[in-house]
This record gives C-alpha cells, structure tokens and sequence, in this order.
C-alpha cells in the first residue's frame, strides 16, 4: 500500500540553508575527489602500460604499445606465446615484484638483482643466462636492423659495478627514494 505525504508547512530558515549550501559544497569536492581518483588510475595504468613496451623496445622487442596494451590487460599465454609476449608479461610482473620488494623495505644486494632478473626471463632462457651475471659481451641491438644500440661494459666488470651501484642506492638519498617508490 502506498502512503503519500504531503508536509503540513514547511519553513525554510537560515540555518537550513547553511545546511543545504555546505551539503552542496561537500558534494562537489567529492566528485573532484572522484575525478581526481580515476585521474589518478588512468595515469597510473597509462605509465605502467609505457613503462613496460618503451623499457622492453629498447631491448629489441617487437611489440606495439597497442599489442603491450592487449597483452597486459589480458595477462594469460598461449602454449605457443611468443618471446616477445612472454617477454612483456615478464617485465609487468617484475615491476610488480619489485615494487612488492620495495614496500616492505628490503635491501637492495645481487640477490635481490639476480632474483628480478631471473623473474624477467622466466619461460624465456634457462640456465646460467637466467638469474645470474651474464658471462659473455652483452649488447642491445635494433631487432630489424641488428645494428648495435648500446654495448655494457666487459662481463667481467658487470659484478664490481652492480656492487657500487647497489651500495649507491642503499646510501644515497635518491637511493631512499628508490626504496619508497610506488610505481
């Protein structure tokens, strides 16, 4: 049964409009809040997005952002997937992890590399090439091209540096940074 009501009398006074007028103001700042919020994820999810094909490109793989896009969203493999794909959901992962890693403050030392690198060529290299220093002349080459991008330092070099570099990172202030950095 439907009850209707109709008010007897109705007065509207000043301190009811003080009321209304800060319900309205409330109201707009959390639809800014709102926006700002899904702002806030779209950019994330934008940069996440080009953080993995622009780092993953420049080492050759051949994936456009809008192919890197599909791939992240869908997060699954074929049985066949290709390098690249492998590849792409790797480095999303990785970034995961490490970010993980981060949060709970743990130290930055080989392992900590070894073990993100390891991550990185899951179902890509097996062996000693996956979570390990690499022993052999590494170089990132265009992958049409084949024409040399960049050339790292001797492999034999590569555990003396990383070392300087972590104990950078653990000392220095943009190191602390690092170490509270939320991708």
């Amino acid at each position: 049964m439907f009850v209707s009501f109709t008010p007897s009398r109705l007065t509207i006074t000043t301190e009811i409009l003080q009321l209304i007028e800060a319900i309205s103001r409330m109201q707009g700042a959390l639809s800014s809040q709102n926006e700002l919020i899904a702002d806030h994820t779209t950019i994330e999810s934008q940069t996440a997005i080009d953080a993995v094909h622009f780092s993953t490109r420049i080492e050759g793989n051949a994936l456009t952002r809008d192919q890197v896009t599909e791939a992240l969203f869908q997060k699954k493999l074929k049985a066949k997937s290709s390098r690249d794909l492998k590849e792409v959901l790797n480095y999303s992962r990785t970034r995961q992890l490490i970010r993980n890693w981060s949060l709970k403050n743990r130290p930055f030392n080989d392992d900590w590399v070894l073990r993100h690198h390891a991550e990185l060529l899951k179902s890509i290299v097996k062996g000693k090439l996956r979570g390990h220093y690499c022993e052999a002349q590494c170089v990132i080459s265009d992958s049409r091209s084949r024409s040399i991008l960049y050339m790292a330092p001797e492999w034999k070099e590569t555990p003396v540096l990383m070392r300087g570099l972590l104990g950078w990172l653990r000392h220095s202030s943009v190191g602390a940074q690092v170490c509270r950095f939320r991708p």
